[in-house]
């Protein structure tokens, strides 16, 4: 799960740091630890008599069968990945804000297997994986907006937070995955968010992940109406104009990253993005920049 509806970057890049990671994760074909199986025998000679003795011996205990197990080296292979971290973002305060923060970013990612991850966005599931196609099931939420975040959202009030639920349908192509997704928000704006993209994320060297991604982000006009639209009522109380934002296409973003692998265990990752507002979101009276930059990074540990 990359970055949810209406969340702003910070979160944005938090996980798409996840999704990259865990893409190139996925991607990796799996290393078995090499196959080691010893066996020792010792030979003895022995007089017949004793020989004799002995073979009544045996016949009276038979051995007891090659235990392969016992000298099989292999560990079990395991189908979890946990990765926690930590780390900080510098972005806009709210979306449309010529203003900054600085955040910290707690960072937690579990995957089991090939259909399961949990995220800082929520979680995903995967029906179907298949040929390089696939299908998930995706839940997740969207953080709203406080109108304390910046001063030109005094008088809007706040929208609230709220959980989603979508769908998303990827295509894995080498390194390259172009992906489509749609998420429908249960309270807060109660509106609908789609999301189209593609994302490139391969290993240069043994310890050394790049990734892009680009991104094309479309709402519907509850969305819009609420994060960049102003009511008769709204204008009153902030002294903003009244606007009706409709629905389409309001945003488009780049993106670039690195994760480099310290130990086995232990990784950093740096990103840096750009986000265009477009459209009526463009034009809104509550934004004050339409060009939305961010940076972040943060250091994990992978168990």
């Amino acid at each position: 799960m990359k970055h949810k509806p209406s969340q702003a970057p910070l979160l944005g890049g938090l996980i798409t740091c996840s999704g990259a990671l865990m893409l190139h994760l996925k991607k990796a074909k799996r290393r078995l630890s090499p196959l080691a199986l010893c066996a020792a025998f010792s030979v003895a000679g022995l007089s017949p008599n004793a020989y004799g003795a002995d073979q009544t011996t045996m016949e009276q205990t038979p051995e007891p069968p090659f235990d392969k197990q016992r000298f099989d080296k292999r560990q079990p292979e395991r189908n979890w990945s946990l990765i926690i971290g930590a780390g900080a973002s510098y972005e806009p305060k709210y979306e449309g804000s010529d203003e900054f923060k600085a955040s910290p970013i707690p960072f937690v990612v579990f995957t089991y297997g090939e259909w399961l991850e949990i995220d800082p966005g929520g979680i995903s599931v995967t029906v179907l994986d298949q040929g390089g196609f696939s299908i998930s099931a995706e839940v997740g939420y969207e953080s709203g907006r406080d109108e304390g975040d910046g001063d030109r959202l005094r008088g809007l009030g706040d929208i609230n937070f709220a959980a989603t639920v979508g769908a998303k349908v990827g295509y894995d192509w080498g390194p390259v995955e172009i992906y489509a997704s749609v998420d429908q928000t249960i309270g807060g704006s109660e509106s609908l968010i789609g999301k189209f993209g593609v994302e490139y994320s391969a290993p240069v060297t043994e310890r050394l992940i790049l990734g892009a991604r680009a991104e094309a982000i479309v709402a519907d006009e509850k969305h819009m109406q609420a994060y960049f639209g102003v009511d008769a009522a709204q204008s009153t109380r902030s002294g903003l104009p009244e606007y009706k934002a409709k629905a389409g296409l309001k945003r488009v973003d780049f993106s670039a990253s690195a994760t480099y692998a310290l130990s086995d265990h232990w990784l950093v990752r740096g990103e840096a993005g750009i986000g265009v507002l477009t459209g009526d979101a463009a034009d809104s009276p509550v934004v004050e920049k339409k060009i939305q930059p961010s940076v972040s990074a943060f250091v994990g540990y992978k168990f």
